[in-house]
């Protein structure tokens, strides 16, 4: 397992408040995405730390990407995507 992306302080103090799984098997011939989006439980709580794992460690990495929101805000919408002909399955750990 490894991480794709890091965001934001992460020292121990902070505590993880959501955590999903992202997964999708290959389609032939073609890349496979998705989109995932959380949403603090108040609009006056911050995210402190957003951790996207990569969980499959056979070198076929996909790709993740915060499209909006993240470390400082109150929510974060991830866009992920598999290589060509690969299916994809990341975890997702937001910490407050």
């Amino acid at each position: 397992m490894s991480v794709v992306i890091s965001l934001g302080n992460f020292d121990g103090t902070e505590k993880l408040d959501y955590e999903d799984t992202v997964a999708k098997a290959f389609q032939l011939l073609q890349t496979v995405t998705e989109t995932s989006s959380y949403s603090t439980s108040s609009p006056n709580i911050r995210i402190k730390c957003v951790r996207i794992w990569d969980l499959w460690n056979d070198g076929t990495n996909g790709q993740a990407q915060i499209i909006q929101g993240g470390p400082g805000w109150n929510s974060v919408k991830v866009h992920y995507q598999s290589q060509f002909g690969r299916g994809m399955k990341f975890k997702l750990q937001v910490f407050i």
